[in-house]
């Protein structure tokens, strides 16, 4: 009888900080937006950006990264080609008290500050009116060519 209650408890237990684990063992970032999808929680930056490019939240758009989130980004850099307005704005801001969130560069950048394109871990081609709060980047790459030139850099939409 004693031994059955306590393989309950212990099954109880393990199930609760099961459930406790992984709800918050990974990051999130929240997307808001006033237009197409209302709301949407992604694993990384990189997929939320993916997400607005395409379309799929459109208006005032407010990316809520958790605080102490971390990821590293894709290799070419995580690139938002969609644009805000003077009354739609892109926001991208830290989430919570914490660390700032941290991107991290990607491996492998053949890039260097003497050729025509350089590299970098954050990228806005054509995009206006947006908005970047408490978001940090590294870069642990130690010689170039892979060394990031830019962390974030805005483009023309075209030549």
């Amino acid at each position: 009888m004693k031994k059955n209650y306590i393989e309950k408890w212990s099954t109880r237990l393990l199930v609760v900080l099961t459930l406790l684990t992984t709800s918050f063992s990974f990051s999130q970032v929240d997307v808001i937006a006033t237009g197409g999808t209302l709301s949407a929680t992604y694993p990384t930056i990189a997929a939320s950006v993916t997400a607005i490019n395409s379309g799929t939240h459109t208006g005032s758009i407010s990316v809520n990264i958790v605080a102490g989130h971390s990821e590293t980004a894709p290799v070419g850099g995580i690139i938002l080609t969609a644009t805000g307005t003077l009354s739609n704005q892109i926001i991208f801001q830290k989430n919570g008290a914490g660390a700032n969130p941290l991107i991290n560069a990607y491996a492998g950048g053949t890039g260097t500050s003497g050729t025509a394109v350089q590299d970098a871990i954050f990228k806005f081609v054509g995009s206006d009116y947006v908005t970047i709060d408490r978001l940090d980047l590294n870069d642990p790459n130690g010689a170039n060519p892979a060394t990031m030139e830019d962390g974030y850099v805005f483009y023309k939409a075209s030549a």
